[in-house]
Order: C-alpha cells, then structure tokens, then sequence
C-alpha cells in the first residue's frame, strides 16, 4: 500500500505544473457525517452535483 501511496505521489507533484486548470475538489467536504438523513443529502455528492463541478472546471457551465 505504501507503494502505491509513493507511486501516486510522484504522479501528481510531475502532473502538477502541466495541468490546465486548478485544482478542484469533487466531492464530500473533508468533515464528518452528518447524523441525520436530511443532513446528509445535503453533505453527499451527488451525480448532479459532479457533473456540475467538472463542468464549472472546464468552463463549459453545467447544460
């Protein structure tokens, strides 16, 4: 596991100064999960909420 933790490392510090865009997270905040259902509908990424991300990050706009 350590290897692949390294590998992936190294991936990304090499990818960092040839990406096009910044960095963006796509998913859950890094934060614990909600208790209640309701809540946690709102906190879990959905498909539309991806979509959109990706979309926003690559200037095309959700559509």
């Amino acid at each position: 596991m350590a290897d692949v933790m390294r590998t992936r490392s190294r991936e990304r510090e090499a990818a960092f100064d040839s990406r096009d865009a910044p960095i963006a997270r796509a998913a859950a905040p890094f934060a614990p999960v909600p208790v209640t259902s309701v809540l946690e509908k709102l906190f879990v990424s959905g498909k539309d909420r991806i979509v959109n991300a990706v979309c926003e990050l690559v200037g095309r706009g959700a559509g």
